[in-house]
Order: C-alpha cells, then sequence, then structure tokens
C-alpha cells in the first residue's frame, strides 16, 4: 500500500508496527482498520472494539474544549 507522497507501508511498518488508537496510520489518509497494531481483538469481540474505537474517534470529549 503506497500513502502520501509515496510511502510504503511495509517500509513504515519495518521497524515497528505503529498506529493511532490502532485504526489509523499516519501519512496514509482515509486508510481505517479494525484490528490494527497493539488492538485488544484477542481478548475481546470485534463488534465491542468496533464500538469503542468509533467512539473514541467521533464522541466529543470534554478535555476537547476549553472552559473559560
Amino acid at each position: 500500500m503506497t500513502g502520501r507522497d509515496g510511502k510504503r507501508l511495509d517500509a513504515t511498518w519495518e521497524e515497528a508496527q505503529e498506529a493511532y488508537l490502532t485504526v489509523t496510520i499516519p501519512d496514509f489518509p482515509n486508510w481505517f482498520m479494525i484490528g490494527g497494531p497493539n488492538s485488544p481483538v484477542g481478548n475481546f469481540s470485534w463488534p465491542w472494539t468496533f464500538d469503542k474505537f468509533r467512539a473514541d474517534m467521533t464522541e466529543p470529549k470534554l478535555e476537547d474544549y476549553e472552559i473559560a
């Protein structure tokens, strides 16, 4: 797979497999995955995992706002 600026995923993950919230990879826009690096799939069900990460990515958190 090739990402932004011609980056290849195999080269990006050559030393270590990393992803943000186990769902996205820097410099690979529009690529989303379930069960990426460090995901809890071995211990949890896929529907629970999907819902957990969907919520983390879409629901606002209190710390996202500045309270004056």
